[in-house]
């Protein structure tokens, strides 16, 4: 499959975009231009406000420590740095509720408590 001139070129794997149930979000129009960036949305529960607040505070951390202090000439300089900045958010950025660590320093520790969060079990496996 090949997208050559897509601003999506060389995508592997959809990225999830969580949001609200608001209207807006979840138009026609919008799931339709989120396919074309490769994006799969994914809707917080109706009446769910600490869901949606996870959400909000991702974009504001993301725009804060990446995109505020990026020069971002056009849109697709955006788009080719999305994947980098991901995998920096995800590998490197330390988050205060996962004890100031990555996500991925937190899945990888064997604790299973930080900051009074708990962490999930993984998919298939059993609690232990």
């Amino acid at each position: 499959m090949s997208n050559s001139g897509s601003p999506t070129s060389g995508l592997r794997a959809k990225v999830q975009w969580l949001s609200d149930n608001g209207s807006i979000f979840a138009a026609y129009r919008t799931l339709e231009i989120a396919a074309a960036l490769n994006l799969e949305p994914c809707f917080t529960p109706v009446e769910s406000p600490d869901s949606n607040g996870m959400a909000e505070a991702f974009v504001k951390t993301f725009k804060r420590d990446y995109v505020g202090v990026n020069p971002i000439p056009d849109a697709s300089t955006a788009l080719q740095r999305i994947d980098q900045w991901m995998e920096d958010y995800n590998s490197d950025h330390p988050h205060s509720r996962l004890g100031y660590r990555s996500p991925r320093e937190y899945i990888a520790t064997p604790t299973s408590r930080v900051s009074g969060l708990t962490r999930a079990t993984p998919p298939g496996q059993l609690p232990v």
